[in-house]
Order: C-alpha cells, then structure tokens, then sequence
C-alpha cells in the first residue's frame, strides 16, 4: 500500500470507529466520543477533514485511546471489546411508582431486550420500559412493553415526560409553546399544565407491546 493510500486508510477507519462509538448510543455525537476518550477536538476535526497525515506513532496513540486493537487503523476496525455486545440489546427499565401516575425508572436486564434490539434495528434513539401498575389501563396494561423515542415529540403524541424533580408521568402532549406544554391524562379526564423550565424532556412513544412473548 502506498504511502498515500494508508494514510487516507487511516483517515476513513477513524472516522468509522468515531461512528461505531456513537452508534452504541452512549454519546450524542462525535465530540462527545472525542471528550470521553481524551481526544484533541480540533485535531480530530482537522484529521478527518482535511489531507494531514496520520503518522505510525499517532495512530497507535489513536487505537489505543479509542478502544481499538492495534493495527486497526491500517486494515479493519477492531475493537478490544466487542462494540457489538455494547448494541445488542435496547435499554429496558421498569416503573417504579411512587404515587399516583408518578414512577421512576429502574435500569432491568432481561430475555426482551436482545428482542426488542432485533424488532427495532439497534437504533440508538429508542430505549423500553415495562409497565408494572394499572393506573395507565386500559391504554396501558401490566408487564406491557412501551418503546420511546428519544426525539421531539409532536402535539397529539402520547410521550413520556421527565420532569425536573425526577418524577416521570405518562400523558398525551396537547399542545406547547415557549414556555409551557399542555398535556392530557390518557383517559381524558384531565389537563395538566407545567413550565417548560419544570421538564428535562418529553419523549413520544412509538410502540406499546402487549404481548411481546409472542414474537
């Protein structure tokens, strides 16, 4: 290979090994992968858009800062740990509630995940959550399975909202402006109106399951 050609070779491979990282759904983007590995942001961005060289030195550097078996750079994209285990199975977690329509989630493992990870194609945006209490039925039931979204929600969308003070609620967003968000029980009997400063994030739901053991 000529010299050239392996320092572009080095050039595409980091670039894919930035995007492995950031398909595991552990960081946001790039800068992020970059921030949690140490590496120089600026140099990185240089590297992977423009024709500087990436030398025998630095790149060992690189392999070993991302995780990466040594050599990786020059052929295939290895890691030293499988970043496939890392995206086998879509986070689930369970409600714990507290009170009312009020839960938190608690991180779970188990059978459903690598299903779920299989019926929703690894995509990073989407994580599960068990639902373990009848206050939502009959829209939501025991032991169902909700799939959400971590983008935008849209008005009309049945979303799960996190709110400020870590208490989670599961309503219908009706609608939203600069400073509030209007949403509606999932029986319809009630609105309920907060301050968009009083919510970390509302995220749609885009699948319930309710009998996922079927698959």
């Amino acid at each position: 290979m000529l010299p050239t050609e392996l320092f572009e070779k080095r050039r595409q491979n980091l670039s894919h090994a930035i995007d492995q990282w950031v398909a595991t759904g552990q960081f946001k983007n790039g800068k992020a992968v970059c921030e949690h590995h140490d590496l120089d942001i600026p140099l990185i961005t240089q590297l992977l858009n423009s024709h500087r060289q990436i030398g025998e030195k630095f790149a060992r550097e690189l392999e070993q800062q991302l995780g990466l078996v040594k050599g990786s750079l020059d052929g295939e994209v290895k890691f030293v740990e499988s970043i496939e285990l890392l995206m086998a199975a879509m986070p689930l977690f369970r409600m714990q509630v507290h009170e009312s329509e009020a839960f938190t989630l608690i991180s779970i493992e188990n059978d459903h995940n690598a299903l779920l990870a299989g019926l929703f194609q690894l995509n990073p945006q989407l994580y599960a959550i068990e639902v373990t209490d009848s206050f939502y039925a009959p829209i939501l039931q025991p032991d169902w399975i909700i799939v959400c979204d971590k983008h935008t929600a849209e008005t009309g969308q049945i979303v799960c909202v996190y709110l400020a003070n870590a208490i989670n609620l599961i309503l219908k967003l009706k609608q939203q402006s600069q400073s509030q968000m209007t949403f509606e029980r999932l029986d319809g009997l009630r609105q309920v109106t907060f301050n968009v400063a009083d919510i970390e994030r509302v995220d749609p739901i885009v699948a319930i399951l309710p009998v996922l053991n079927t698959f």
